[in-house]
């Protein structure tokens, strides 16, 4: 699963949070995010920035 762009979803005003869930929650064994500047605040603690 590679959702991309987190900060959007999470940006839209009525189920952001909501959706981002729904999008992460099928995710079982690796997850990885694209997202462009620093990661949401939801998800901080979960990222490992590379390069």
């Amino acid at each position: 699963m590679l959702p991309a762009d987190p900060a959007a979803v999470l940006g839209r005003p009525a189920r952001g949070l909501n959706d981002l869930d729904v999008a992460l929650t099928p995710a079982k064994q690796r997850l990885g995010i694209v997202h462009e500047g620093p990661a949401p605040e939801v998800l901080a603690a979960t990222v490992t920035e590379r390069s």
